[in-house]
């Protein structure tokens, strides 16, 4: 079943599902970045506002970091979110796509971090990662 994304999402989302355990047997150097460089993706909805309601893409990184208390299962996610693994991206055509991290990123953010561990990966990756 395809996902629904707002208008919004389309360029910030790549054209095809993988699995995330793929995507952490990938192997990348690991290189720091400035969150800053990323703020775009805190005012896109990739989230879900209502907890075990499926991909929902009507609530943003920034709206739980304003008001976590309205959002705690997002928050909860913010909480839980384990520092100790980079970020994945798959970098084309100098786009960003976010495979895994985006509540590592914001946990960081969060935290007052200002920069942030992650792996870019090229599309060659694709055929390790996609999945129907």
């Amino acid at each position: 079943m395809s996902k629904q994304l707002p208008s919004e999402l389309v360029p910030f989302v790549l054209p095809f599902n993988w699995d995330v355990t793929r995507v952490w047997a990938l192997t990348a150097a690991v290189e720091y970045r400035p969150i800053a460089e990323f703020r775009a993706y805190f005012d896109l909805p990739f989230w879900s506002s209502r907890a075990n309601a499926g991909m929902l893409f009507d609530l943003t990184p920034n709206q739980v970091l304003k008001h976590p208390e309205r959002y705690p299962h997002q928050q909860t996610r913010l909480e839980q979110a384990d520092l100790e693994y980079p970020v994945d991206f798959i970098v084309d055509n100098q786009q960003f796509y976010i495979l895994d991290g985006l509540h590592r990123m914001t946990r960081l953010r969060q935290l007052g971090h200002h920069a942030f561990a992650l792996r870019c990966h090229t599309m060659s990756v694709r055929p390790m990662i996609e999945v129907p």
